[in-house]
């Protein structure tokens, strides 16, 4: 955070008092007196709900976010708009989640699900130069 964030958010938390207090008047003050600082933030904070706090941060130009549960971080409208994930139909284990690499391209290609144990073996062998005995002879060998 930048000092302008932190005396813009005691303002609007009705603390701007606490920045003529000698711990807080300046911002190595402020870093060094910290915890003593954030008790008093979350204190205050912890008066009203998050969807107040964050409305009026917003409205004060302030950087802020809710924390959000993993199950409504999915489900979030920027999540959605920015298309940071997509479901596969796993096998045994359902729909998972697979996240976008950041500035990766959104051109609708989609990951299948994830091979099965052994399911795409005769074909990596098979690349590798083994002929089809070879294969057979080491699936065979594999097995006992």
């Amino acid at each position: 955070m930048r000092d302008k964030h932190v005396t813009g958010l005691l303002e609007l938390i009705g603390c701007a008092e606490l920045l003529k207090e000698p711990r807080f008047t300046t911002p190595e003050l402020r870093h060094e007196n910290q915890d003593a600082l954030r008790e008093i933030i979350s204190g205050k904070i912890r008066a009203m709900p998050t969807r107040y706090w964050v409305e009026a941060m917003n409205k004060a130009n302030l950087l802020c976010q809710e924390v959000l549960t993993y199950g409504r971080f999915l489900t979030d409208a920027q999540v959605q708009s920015e298309e940071i994930f997509h479901f596969i139909e796993e096998k045994d284990a359902g729909p998972m989640p697979i996240a976008r690499l950041p500035g990766g391209a959104r051109d609708g290609r989609r990951l299948g699900a994830s091979p099965g144990l052994g399911q795409h073996t005769r074909e990596v062998l098979r690349g590798a130069g083994f002929s089809e005995r070879e294969v057979a002879d080491l699936l065979h060998a594999g097995r006992n």
